[in-house]
């Protein structure tokens, strides 16, 4: 077994406890309670200092 097939699936991990996670579960959630509230993607963003691309697939249950 190669060293990348080892590596796709040596961890069930998700959120913030996958290796390559960059921000925490509270951050996603904190978007996701802020777009309720009525908020945009673009004032989340800047809001999180992440694009607004990333808080839309939060938002949108893409990513997460």
């Amino acid at each position: 077994m190669g060293f990348v097939q080892v590596f796709a699936h040596s961890s069930g991990r998700s959120g913030q406890q996958h290796w390559a996670a960059k921000r925490t579960d509270l951050d996603v959630e904190l978007a996701r309670t802020l777009h309720d509230q009525g908020w945009g993607y673009r004032r989340i963003a800047r809001h999180l200092a992440v694009p607004r691309a990333t808080v839309q697939s939060w938002c949108n249950y893409r990513r997460r």
